[in-house]
């Protein structure tokens, strides 16, 4: 095992005084100098504008006087962890029997480009061009090859399936609580804990921030996400726990700004920060930059149970499908739509209704509102399911009823996405007692909030739940199509830009 200290010097340069200690016999093999590039040690006593270090030359392992130099690596994999707070790189080398091995890392390294998906293949740009000319010349993809390739290419990204859930998950869930008054459930935001006479409401989700959205944006996005997991239980989130695994790639500055929009949201929402994890860690990328568990405390009787819909509600829907997968996919690469500038603009304004914690909370307040569920991924296809399999009726949908926001159809159509089952943030699914739909919707309508009444819940013999779209079955999609979308896209982009970049050298 290699341990090393690190002892910060003027000019932000660094001497590494290794000592080493291993406890593997490898076999004798050449070490080759690893490339230059920027140093990953972290100076803690640096100023957020102050550069970071710069390495000086290419790093080799160290070798013992008299052997041949040793590949660490060969022996397990190894695990950096970068932590501002210590200004300290930790390196472990794990003893194993030689799998998951790889060519040891150097501390010096260049920032990799950040891709948070998988590329589809070095072609993406001319498959993505072909697709948008098909929209001038009257020729379409079969929707049949698209659905084929989800299901091949991507039919593993996004939230795992009701299958692995029910087989894996929900048998094994720990100890076997009373307190515990509602557990996970597939398709469900949160989950219910007894507290005295009160309940607790808890739900966790991934922090993802875009750079290219801009940090102060993208830090709201991403609180929003978490917070509206407990709003749609009509308790107010009221405590937030929250970690952040950081890129290398990001600074002081940067994270700063995240920060601090993130305490201006909470404070402005009642929410107070009590506990949490922040630092940096090497192979990390963006989007995917940590986790949260936001909290609220309430009644039980307040609480809207995701399982609450019963024969007779109305179905509300805010703003509409695809609001959030058409603002994200039109704000990070409008320039690649075969559109008109005024259909970007619409589509790209599309991004300002993905905030739906306010919104939960007024219909919650508004009236007798029996189920919330947020449409996220999988997007109104899976909304509508999910919750009619909680509540074990039947969800008769008027498709002409359902609400599509200017651009989302456009955009949708332009890369061959289904808006009912692309992630739409910002929208909410409401079961509503049908004496109380027009005060929920007059308090929505007051928040400038879109809301449309789509359908009606009734009474079925099916097992579990069934949708009914104008009298035909709608199934939960098995994928959710903007994932693709933003591989395809993103890929197109990079290869541009390689382009780009291979012209002007």
């Amino acid at each position: 095992m290699t341990r090393l200290s690190v002892t910060p010097i003027a000019g932000h340069r660094r001497r590494v005084q290794r000592r080493r200690e291993y406890r593997c016999q490898l076999p004798p093999r050449r070490l080759r100098p690893l490339r230059r590039g920027r140093s990953s040690v972290v100076n803690s006593g640096a100023s957020p504008d102050e550069p970071q270090g710069k390495s000086t030359r290419p790093s080799f392992e160290p070798v013992d006087e008299g052997s041949e130099p040793r590949s660490v690596d060969a022996a397990g994999r190894t695990e950096r962890r970068h932590e501002r707070h210590t200004g300290t790189v930790h390196t472990r080398v794990k003893d194993g029997t030689g799998l998951n091995t790889g060519r040891f890392r150097s501390s010096a390294r260049s920032p990799r480009r950040s891709r948070p998906y998988p590329r589809p293949g070095r072609n993406a740009a001319a498959r993505f061009a072909l697709r948008c000319r098909s929209r001038t010349d009257g020729r379409r993809i079969s929707t049949d090859k698209v659905a084929a390739r989800h299901r091949s290419a991507v039919s593993d990204l996004g939230k795992i399936d009701r299958a692995f859930f029910d087989r894996h998950i929900a048998p094994n869930l720990g100890a076997d609580r009373d307190d515990v008054s509602l557990g996970p459930a597939h398709g469900v935001d949160f989950g219910v804990l007894d507290i005295g006479d009160r309940a607790l409401v808890t739900a966790t989700d991934p922090l993802s921030i875009l750079p290219t959205l801009g940090l102060e944006r993208a830090a709201r996005f991403a609180l929003d996400l978490v917070l509206a997991d407990v709003a749609v239980s009509g308790v107010p989130p009221s405590h937030l726990s929250i970690c952040f695994t950081l890129p290398e790639s990001m600074t002081d500055a940067e994270f700063a700004t995240v920060w601090e929009t993130i305490h201006t949201e909470c404070a402005d929402l009642g929410v107070a920060v009590v506990t949490g994890h922040t630092a940096r860690y090497d192979d990390i990328s963006h989007p995917w930059v940590g986790a949260a568990t936001a909290m609220g405390v309430g009644e039980h009787d307040d609480i809207v149970r995701p399982d609450g819909a019963r024969p007779g509600d109305r179905l509300l829907l805010t703003n509409g499908p695809a609001v959030e997968a058409v603002g994200l996919l039109s704000t990070l690469f409008g320039d690649q739509l075969a559109l008109p500038d005024g259909v970007i603009a619409d589509a790209q304004a599309r991004l300002e209704e993905v905030f739906s914690v306010r919104d939960a909370l007024t219909a919650a307040a508004a009236g007798p509102v029996r189920a919330m569920h947020d449409v996220t991924e999988g997007g109104l296809a899976g909304a509508v399911n999910e919750m009619a399999d909680g509540a074990g009726a039947r969800f008769a949908i008027d498709r002409a009823a359902v609400p599509m926001r200017p651009g989302v159809r456009a955009v949708c159509d332009t890369l061959d996405i289904d808006p009912w089952a692309a992630t739409s943030c910002g929208s909410l699914l409401l079961a509503v007692d049908p004496a109380g739909v027009g005060a929920v919707r007059a308090a929505l309508e007051d928040r400038d909030t879109p809301v449309a009444d789509i359908g009606r819940v009734e009474a079925t013999d099916a097992e579990g739940g069934e949708v009914l779209v104008d009298g035909e079955p709608l199934e939960h999609p098995t994928v959710d199509p903007s994932w693709e979308a933003y591989a395809e896209l993103a890929a197109a982009a990079t290869e541009r830009d390689d382009r780009s970049s291979s012209a002007g050298q």
